[in-house]
């Protein structure tokens, strides 16, 4: 169904007639859609080139830092904090079998993002594939330029066959797929062109090369997990990789912390948003000063713009905004409170981290299911990119009242794109920082 001759009071229904495929029968798209898209000062591929490198250059850095600490050459305090919740099967006794060809980089992932480009979280391969791809095929016949075409799905399979081109057969585990209509429907997307265990004839689980999973739990549980891991590097390939590293936020404070902060060079700091463990012995601020639980906690709420995060492996906390709190919004014996239960039991037990606000907020117009047309007012924003193998693929903007703006009925998603006309910044649907 062609979009251009869509009106805005059908583009639900297009929605969940898109989202309903062969394989997602009777489900519905469960936000609400912008009629508008969100626009960025700068050209989006561009810049998103540039972010991937060094996004790269983190994710490479991680990986040197945790096998540091696996073989004793750093403190055990930064073994504790990477491998953290882990089960005893699966820390490092198991992480030392592992050889280099299995300490990979995660093939696809989705950056989310705060005011001045901030990057927050790092998902691998992260939730609203779906979403990005909807949103590519209902805009790119009215975009202004051809930021969204190809869609994300073409832009996927075109970039694993750029660094895989012998893989035809994906095995893709959803079990922990925190959004499973989207990822079903990217799965869909990307038929033909890839054949999927459990979707297309003649697949099998033994014949597959690709190797998809939302957690690092769910993918060393599959049936045949060992059998891949041996052929990696002999025509297998794991998109999420076989080590914990990635499956957490505990990465987030390596390039900031002082017991770490020296494998990590200044562009990947000017990236990120700083992060900083929560430890019994206190937090450490950006300038560098070591402050105790109580000193935070006795500071102005102006100078508390920052969020507490579950950084850890254990599913039932790492995904989903579960465990996230906003310090700012809680008076001093509350950030406390939720501060020294945190660092109570660090290492096995709780691993948590603070970060810096970098909320954004904005406005646009939207679709309700009504039918009827709105503006939003002034409200949180959230920019997620997805990017694959030496490929950026999209871009989406989420707004919504509440500060958890991730994924929710009222949450509402448009594409997110560079763009400028006649030399100034398309206005609509955009969006400013603010501190906290």
């Amino acid at each position: 169904m062609g979009t251009s001759s869509i009106e805005f009071r059908d583009w639900h229904l297009w929605a969940d007639q898109e989202f309903s495929t062969e394989h997602t029968s009777g489900s519905y798209f469960d936000q609400m859609l912008a009629i508008e898209p969100t626009y960025t000062p700068t050209a989006m591929m561009k810049i998103a080139m540039e972010r991937l490198a060094i996004m790269r250059d983190f994710q490479q850095r991680c990986i040197d830092v945790f096998r540091a600490a696996l073989s004793g050459d750093v403190s055990e305090r930064i073994r504790d904090w990477l491998l953290n919740d882990l089960p005893t099967c699966l820390r490092e006794e198991y992480h030392l079998t592992l050889e280099d060809r299995h300490y990979t980089l995660p093939m696809f992932f989705r950056t989310d993002e705060g005011g001045g480009g901030k990057i927050l979280e790092v998902q691998a391969p992260g939730s609203l594939w779906g979403d990005v791809e909807l949103l590519g095929r209902l805009w790119k016949d009215r975009s202004l330029d051809d930021s969204i075409a190809p869609t994300p799905s073409q832009h996927f399979v075109a970039a694993l066959h750029r660094v895989c081109p012998e893989v035809k057969n994906v095995q893709h585990m959803l079990d922990n797929s925190s959004g499973q209509r989207g990822m079903r429907y990217f799965i869909d997307c990307t038929r033909p062109a890839l054949k999927y265990y459990g979707y297309d004839p003649g697949v099998t689980i033994e014949n597959c090369q690709l190797i998809r999973s939302h957690s690092f739990y769910g993918l060393v549980a599959e049936n045949l997990f060992l059998t891949k891991l041996a052929r990696v590097g002999d025509g297998v390939y794991f998109d999420f990789p076989p080590h914990a590293l990635f499956d957490q936020k505990a990465c987030l404070v390596l390039p900031f912390w002082s017991e770490t902060g020296s494998y990590f060079d200044d562009s990947i700091r000017d990236l990120l948003s700083f992060s900083s463990p929560v430890l019994p012995s206190g937090v450490e601020l950006p300038d560098g000063t070591q402050m105790s639980l109580q000193g935070f906690s006795r500071l102005p709420r102006r100078l508390r713009h920052y969020y507490l995060k579950y950084a850890g492996v254990d599913t039932n906390r790492n995904w989903g905004s579960r465990s996230v709190f906003r310090l700012s919004n809680m008076s001093r014996a509350q950030c406390l409170a939720v501060l020294e239960d945190a660092a109570a039991g660090q290492g096995q037990k709780n691993t948590w981290l603070i970060q810096a606000d970098c909320s954004i907020v904005g406005a646009t117009r939207y679709i309700d299911r009504a039918g009827d047309v709105g503006n939003t007012g002034e409200v949180h924003v959230k920019h997620s990119s997805f990017f694959g193998p030496e490929t950026y693929l999209g871009a989406i903007a989420q707004y919504r009242r509440h500060y958890k703006v991730h994924g929710q009925p009222e949450t509402i998603v448009a594409p997110l794109i560079g763009q400028k006309v006649d030399g100034y910044v398309r206005q609509s649907g955009a969006a400013r920082s603010v501190e906290g």
